[in-house]
């Protein structure tokens, strides 16, 4: 829960001050921008950035699913002449998918698909972010990173 809650003030301390807002709709946390259209949330997910699609860790419930299937509802039904005039009504969700495993911790922002249960089914577009190693790369303090050989340090002790 902890990691959830820090997930969801990072984006918002993050993009609030660019013009973005908060959003609660269906007690659902969510990040807005109105003058793009889209809406972020955050998700723990049991892994992300993998050809397997993210599974939520909570389940989903009604908030969820009528959020995503009202903006990816207008993404994909309106033709183009409407589109327009009807951009912004309800923003196009986007979810930010963390997950970690003590050894790795991986990232994507996924568009997901509308969904009848209380799982995410699948998602239209996905962006790997982050897919980095926790544990340090082995190797020698002494050396510099390019590996061009030992580093002197000098250090100055001085009374105050």
């Amino acid at each position: 829960m902890l990691a959830y809650i820090k997930g969801v003030r990072a984006i918002r301390m993050e993009l609030m001050p660019k013009g973005w807002r908060l959003s609660r709709t269906g007690n659902v946390e969510s990040t807005v921008n109105d003058q793009l259209g889209i809406q972020l949330c955050f998700q723990n997910v049991d892994v992300a950035c993998t050809e397997r699609h993210p599974k939520a860790i909570s389940g989903k419930g009604a908030g969820s699913r009528k959020l995503i299937q009202d903006g990816q509802s207008e993404l994909f039904d309106r033709e183009a002449p409407e589109a327009v005039d009807a951009f912004g009504s309800a923003p196009t969700v986007w979810v930010v998918c963390v997950s970690t495993d003590g050894k790795k911790l991986r990232a994507e922002v996924s568009c997901p698909e509308a969904f009848a249960g209380n799982q995410f089914e699948g998602f239209s577009k996905r962006i790997w972010v982050v897919d980095e190693d926790l544990e340090p790369t082995p190797g020698h303090i002494d050396q510099r990173d390019d590996g061009s050989g030992p580093v002197e340090h000098e250090v100055r002790i001085a009374k105050k």
